[in-house]
């Protein structure tokens, strides 16, 4: 009897993600009433009031996303594929990048927990995605909001 053998599959990163955030992301952008690409808000996935905050939030604007921050000062978002629909797929994830049309605030509890700066936001621009099996991994640039000098101190 002959025997073949397989190498396994390069193992899934995430596997070996020890801390994160398991977020809801809200698609769209802030400015246009999170109409548009890119991010509108970033909510916690088990927080009490979601369900509430869905009914007000139609179409393909939600997906579901694993949080990690980066010592680079960048946070990696590990969108889970199943979350999204095709029209979110096609209008949000395409040609393999992702835009911000904008920066987007970061709630501080959740910069905090990835290691960003209280006051702290996503930068605007274009990221290029990774397909990782079940998931789409985008990395985006962290930078320490402009405020006030009274909101400073």
């Amino acid at each position: 009897m002959m025997y073949r053998s397989f190498s396994s599959p390069e193992p899934d990163p995430l596997r070996r993600v020890q801390v994160g955030i398991t977020a809801e992301i809200v698609l769209g952008s802030p400015r246009k009433q999170c109409n548009g690409i890119g991010i509108c808000r970033i909510e916690r996935a088990n927080h009490r009031q979601a369900q509430k905050r869905k009914a007000g939030v139609k179409g393909c604007k939600r997906a579901k996303a694993l949080l990690m921050g980066q010592t680079s000062g960048s946070i990696v978002f590990y969108f889970v594929k199943h979350s999204l629909s095709e029209c979110c797929r096609v209008k949000q994830f395409r040609h393999g990048h992702f835009q911000l049309e904008e920066a987007v605030s970061l709630p501080w509890d959740i910069a905090l927990e990835l290691g960003c700066p209280v006051h702290s936001r996503l930068c605007a621009g274009t990221y290029r995605v990774v397909e990782l099996g079940m998931h789409w991994a985008v990395t985006i640039k962290v930078e320490r909001a402009n405020l006030p000098l009274a909101v400073q101190n």
